[in-house]
């Protein structure tokens, strides 16, 4: 019969939680890396936004890209949430130009400086349908 070493046991969950969260946080960078070096602006129109578990607010939206459309439900700011009861109904969407899959949302000011997104980036863009 087989030995289960239960004293490693919650070392490995450790270690394999530990490096799912730096899993995380290095994707994310190099997202953003990506998208601030070589992006494009999008419309993003909101769909819905709802409240889920311990105050977060969820998004669903969907931009062009490529000529298809891509449908993305994810959590969003405050900030986005107050601007759609107030009757905003689209977003800004900073995407990777080779790689459709890779945006994030320009929710606020620091969105925008974080990815090197100018003014002149939003000329031009029309959201209305």
């Amino acid at each position: 019969m087989l030995k289960v070493n239960t004293r490693a046991y919650p070392w490995f969950i450790a270690l394999f939680v530990i490096s799912l969260i730096l899993y995380a946080l290095v994707s994310g960078t190099i997202t953003k890396e990506k998208i601030r070096k070589n992006h494009t602006i999008a419309c993003g129109k909101i769909l819905s936004i709802r409240e889920g578990a311990k105050g977060k607010i969820f998004i669903e939206y969907e931009y062009k890209c490529n000529e298809k459309y891509r449908r993305i439900s994810t959590e969003c700011k405050n900030i986005t949430s107050e601007n759609y009861k107030n009757g905003l109904d689209y977003i800004f969407v900073a995407v990777e130009k080779n790689n459709c899959k890779l945006h994030i949302l320009l929710e606020e000011e620091s969105d925008f400086l974080q990815l090197d997104v100018k003014p002149e980036d939003t000329l031009g863009i029309s959201c209305k349908d």
